[in-house]
């Protein structure tokens, strides 16, 4: 496991922040996770084993709609 995090006090702290976490197998040991999503089955599984996932927050980006000034007149 050291390949992929590290281990502290709490358990095993773990980055996959570019990643969707998965429920499919076990978890044996207390881990930390950080990672961008996380299935219902993958967060009970390792809250089971004592573990935490923190969900790294994706922020919404909204455009706002811009009229041309020359279109705008056209319609008129």
């Amino acid at each position: 496991m050291e390949k992929y995090g590290k281990k502290i006090k709490e358990g095993w702290e773990i980055k996959l922040e570019n990643y969707k976490l998965l429920g499919k197998g076990e978890v044996k040991d207390k881990l930390i996770l950080t990672c961008l999503e996380a299935s219902k089955t993958a967060v009970e599984k390792v809250k089971k084993a004592g573990g935490e996932i923190k969900v790294k927050e994706i922020k919404e980006i909204k455009t706002p709609i811009v009229e041309n000034p020359k279109h705008a007149k056209r319609k008129k």
